[in-house]
């Protein structure tokens, strides 16, 4: 339920905002220098990394730490 919540509220943001930050930090990789190839790729999987944290981790931690009567309100 808590996971049905979150993507419903806010995973679509979390996705296209993810991916447009990930698609311009990308073009890094097409750059001569290799500091900034390699800028590029930490940044990629740092927000890779976010992203999934986001849609994966945070509703786990609402369904065990979170507020107990949204949760049950809402089921």
């Amino acid at each position: 339920a808590v996971y049905n919540i979150t993507l419903g509220s806010t995973g679509r943001e979390v996705v296209f905002s993810g991916i447009t930050t990930l698609l311009a930090l990308g073009t890094f990789f097409l750059l001569p220098m290799e500091a900034m190839r390699m800028f590029g790729l930490v940044m990629f999987i740092a927000i890779f990394y976010s992203i999934m944290g986001a849609l994966v981790l945070t509703p786990l931690m609402l369904r065990y730490w979170g507020p107990k009567e949204e949760v049950e309100q809402a089921a």
